[in-house]
């Protein structure tokens, strides 16, 4: 067995190298017969691993966490695929015309600019691309988004790294970035900070640095929005420049959608916080409320997750994580990292609970994935964690505006004992943009 994953994971490697060729431009009319040879060869090599594997499994969970593993070397190949379909074809209509040759030919040498993620040139970099890509009508969709791909670094790439190369997928593309980043409030925010924290330096230049940023701030903000109160957007970051990282990311998870709140509503936020001030964790630190007995008029239910987790042994595990933005801190039980077979390591942290402080000696790093996402990341180590979600069965039978969407938790209306906590770092990554509100009850 042990064998079978190693050969797997050196085809794997192969596969993720001919796509970082195939993204980067290196394959072209004259080379592509042969890496579509290689590609061929290497899929039906990885198709053979992945039955022998299969067959030798001797449990559910074991094949379970296979499938999940196939089904994203299928989503690489098809990727793949697409890739040298595009190319192939592009190689094709060639010479069919002198105007459609000079297109293809002038295609690559087009200038485009690089986006790696800040928030502040985002509607620059939007604004340059379109021009420079959609407005060519020579160009299809599914070239758009490999030179969108191209375009991209970083955390931005990471956006539709999953998504891949078709005309159907471009618009889409384009959509997951412009929610992720066309975001009004973190473009103010940016801009406004970056005259806040200008360092002025001995010299005649800094005085009119100064300026010069200051009246680019002025126009950049009078551009995004001629209605913004800039006064109000001064003082609200001021003050959220003194106070403590976990009540900006509360703050931020508090906001219903990417407009500029009031400096009023800022300050509500913060009377409510000062009302139970210093670190906490919400399922530890809480006030007394009323208790009930049914679950369709008064329960909140928490967002839950299907999570894949792999061990230092490269094997994967399907557990269920909370989801919880009012927590600095991932935790997971003792009982649950000894099953992984973690490495468990020191690193000692206090945190301030309703019966006291509670102290969290061991952490480990946990390698997450779901289909659209994967991060390694700090978890600490408590000692059990007793949390059953929900507390009772629900019934969905009316939640008609669910129907049809993919879950992150299939099962989330069954009582089932929670693995561990992800809290906000993970929680603010994992969850989507857009609320669906189903009929009141």
């Amino acid at each position: 067995m042990d064998k079978l994953q190693r050969a797997r994971r050196y085809l794997r490697m192969r596969l993720r190298g001919l796509l970082e060729e195939l993204q980067g431009g290196k394959v072209t009319s004259i080379n592509i017969q042969m890496y579509e040879s290689h590609y061929k060869e290497q899929k039906e090599n990885l198709k053979k691993i992945h039955m022998e594997i299969i067959n030798a499994i001797t449990n559910d969970e074991e094949e379970e966490a296979m499938m999940v593993q196939c089904m994203e070397d299928e989503r690489c190949l098809l990727e793949i695929g697409n890739l040298l379909s595009i190319i192939k074809q592009s190689a094709q209509t060639e010479g069919r015309s002198e105007r459609n040759t000079a297109t293809q030919v002038t295609l690559p040498q087009i200038c485009l600019p690089v986006f790696n993620g800040s928030i502040a040139e985002w509607l620059s970099f939007a604004d340059l691309f379109k021009a420079a890509v959609d407005g060519n009508s020579a160009i299809s969709n599914a070239q758009r988004l490999q030179y969108l791909k191209g375009a991209l670094r970083g955390e931005a790439a990471n956006v539709i790294k999953h998504l891949p190369i078709t005309e159907q997928n471009y618009a889409g593309a384009w959509d997951l970035l412009e929610r992720r980043y066309n975001n009004m409030r973190l473009v103010a925010n940016t801009t406004i900070q970056r005259l806040l924290r200008f360092q002025m330096k001995k010299g005649e230049g800094s005085l009119r640095s100064l300026l010069d940023t200051f009246y680019e701030t002025d126009k950049s903000l009078t551009t995004l929005s001629p209605d913004l109160n800039k006064w109000e957007l001064v003082i609200s970051n001021i003050i959220l420049n003194h106070v403590e990282e976990e009540v900006r990311h509360a703050w931020e998870l508090s906001l219903e959608d990417t407009d500029v709140p009031t400096l009023q509503k800022l300050l509500n936020f913060l009377e409510v916080r000062t009302r139970c001030d210093g670190k906490h964790h919400t399922l530890l630190h809480y006030e007394p409320k009323k208790n009930f007995s049914t679950w369709s008029q008064n329960e909140v239910l928490l967002p839950t997750v299907d999570i894949s987790i792999e061990d230092d042994n490269g094997k994967v595990h399907r557990l269920r994580a909370l989801l919880d933005s009012g927590s600095q801190f991932n935790l997971i039980p003792g009982e649950v990292a000894k099953k992984l077979r973690m490495r468990q390591k020191s690193s000692s942290i206090n945190i301030s609970t309703a019966a006291g402080n509670l102290q969290l000696p061991n952490s480990v790093d946990l390698k997450i994935s779901t289909p659209v996402y994967k991060k390694t990341a700090k978890c600490y180590v408590v000692e059990k964690l007793h949390v059953t979600l929900p507390s009772s069965r629900i019934t969905t039978s009316e939640w008609k505006h669910i129907e049809g969407l993919e879950l992150a938790d299939k099962q989330f209306y069954e009582p089932r004992k929670v693995d561990l906590i992800l809290g906000v770092g993970i929680c603010s990554e994992l969850m989507a943009d857009g609320l669906i509100r189903g009929t009141p009850t």
